[in-house]
């Protein structure tokens, strides 16, 4: 993916629904597109989605628990205890 890649990428998830966002995090996780996978997984932090919805949308994708849970707790800046807690509280 080349910078102009990113950007239009990310001017796309911009101007998705947040249920949108999701279907592509799930999408681009299934087709193992980390760059994509990672811009719409920043824009759904940015508009404050669900950790729940988000490891929802991850493993939905074929993502492992433990992966998934580190990617987010990364992205979020949060532990992984507690990516869990607010998985496991919906």
């Amino acid at each position: 993916m080349n910078a102009q890649d990113k950007i239009e990428f990310h001017e796309y998830c911009v101007r998705c629904t947040d249920r949108q966002v999701l279907g592509v995090l799930e999408k681009e996780t299934k087709a193992g597109r980390k760059g994509y996978r990672n811009i719409a997984l920043r824009e759904a932090r940015k508009r404050d989605l669900s950790v729940h919805d988000v490891m929802h949308a991850l493993i939905d994708a074929g993502m492992e628990y433990p992966d998934a849970s580190a990617l987010v707790a990364e992205e979020w800046g949060i532990n992984q205890e507690s990516v869990s807690t607010l998985y496991e509280g919906g």
